[in-house]
């Protein structure tokens, strides 16, 4: 099953917003924030949806 946003968001403890935030490189998310959330993906093997 592919990792999703909700996944990221949950074991990254933030909202499915800030997920969002992140990956379209928003510039009010901390930089602690961002790296979390592109640790916890990383950890769970997430890949971008191609036609995304």
């Amino acid at each position: 099953m592919a990792v999703t946003i909700y996944d990221i968001a949950d074991g990254a403890r933030v909202s499915i917003a800030t997920v969002s935030r992140v990956f379209n490189e928003h510039p009010r998310v901390s930089e602690a924030t961002r790296r979390r959330v592109f640790r916890v993906a990383e950890q769970l093997g997430y890949e971008p949806h191609a036609s995304a």
